[in-house]
């Protein structure tokens, strides 16, 4: 009391004094203000760690890049021989099945158009319609197949990035290790192996399917794809035990490489699921596909007498029953971005998750 009486503040409550009723409203308000204030303070610290104590100043973020990095460079390429057998010679192998069984019947993929239209006019009114439909769509009805595959594979095997090693980072954690440079480290050693494993498998896949698309172009929606497919590893490694991650990567990849690509289950006829379908990068990768596999080469006639005219009638009809109807490019860019959200999801849950077992 006579520390108050000297700094000029009022003398404090004694022991036995009743403390301060406080109205539960007062409570609520004061505790959210509280997380308004502390919370983006805190995340600031999570996301941009200081330097440490000035006695024992902590290591840099990007000398914690190096260390995780040369650490997970150092466990997914152990030698040259492992990662020759188990990397590309096996993607090599699954893309040569995949190219033979899906060309394996007596004739090559191809689009079967609809019927002229002199004929179909001859048909009933209800008949009209599937009549100019296109009969038949090997490339799209194919590479469903592939996006099933592609997103399983990469899944399961990416989500033994973060999943075999937890205990090892939360002790690391209690330590003060800086989780951003931790987490970019170890999707940038990845990414080699992401390239490497979708180049073996879509080499002999494209040399035998053959298809109007170019090569290059379907390579580069493949890796986009196959990018996904790792992050979402990443995604269910974060919730689930390593032991389940398998089996997780596969129904993930049901769930947007079958229901919501936009084939099995179209737009237009789950119309209170479009968020769904606009979220989902197969949904933007079969737009990509089909555009540069069928409406470009098969909506008009390229060259010849006829130059210019319609080819397919059922092409047009077809793109706007499946809501397939964004070019190419601007598909891409949109499954880009997806990656690029679902990575920054990663991170953030990486970052705030048991944040108290954190220094």
């Amino acid at each position: 009391k006579l520390g108050h009486k000297k700094r000029a503040l009022p003398p404090p409550a004694d022991d036995d004094e009743a403390p301060e009723k406080v109205s539960r409203a007062e409570a609520i308000k004061a505790s959210l203000v509280h997380a308004v204030k502390e919370t983006p303070r805190a995340y600031a610290r999570l996301f941009c760690p200081g330097g440490g104590d000035p006695d024992r100043p902590s290591a840099s973020g990007a000398y914690v890049f190096y260390i995780c990095f040369r650490r997970a460079c150092r466990q997914n390429y152990t030698s040259f021989k492992s990662f020759f057998l188990g990397v590309v010679c096996l993607y090599i192998a699954i893309g040569f099945v995949l190219g033979a069984l899906f060309t394996a019947g007596p004739e090559a993929p191809n689009v079967l158009g609809g019927y002229p239209l002199d004929i179909c006019r001859t048909q009933y009114p209800e008949l009209q319609g599937s009549c100019l439909d296109l009969q038949s769509n090997d490339y799209v009805t194919t590479i469903m197949t592939v996006l099933f595959i592609f997103i399983a594979l990469s899944a399961a095997t990416s989500a033994s990035t973060f999943g075999c090693e937890k205990p090892q980072y939360w002790r690391e954690c209690s330590v003060g290790l800086n989780t951003p440079a931790y987490f970019f480290a170890k999707v940038a050693a990845d990414m080699p192996l992401c390239f490497v494993s979708i180049f073996a498998l879509w080499a002999p896949f494209a040399a035998i399917f053959v298809t109007p698309m170019a090569p290059g172009d379907l390579f580069v929606a493949l890796w986009l794809l196959n990018i996904f497919g790792y992050f979402s590893g990443y995604f269910i490694s974060f919730f689930l035990p390593y032991r389940y991650c398998g089996l997780a990567a596969v129904a993930w990849s049901v769930w947007w490489g079958i229901l919501f690509c936009g084939i099995t289950l179209s737009m237009h006829s789950a119309s209170q699921l479009k968020f769904l379908f606009y979220i989902s990068p197969c949904f933007w990768f079969m737009n990509a596909y089909f555009n540069a596999s069928t409406y470009h080469p098969y909506k008009r006639v390229r060259e010849g007498r006829a130059k210019g005219e319609a080819y397919f009638m059922g092409v047009t009809r077809y793109a706007s029953s499946y809501s397939l109807l964004v070019n190419f490019s601007s598909s891409l860019g949109w499954l880009i971005l997806i990656n690029f959200c679902l990575l920054f999801l990663d991170l953030w849950i990486i970052t705030t998750t048991n944040v108290h077992k954190k220094k």
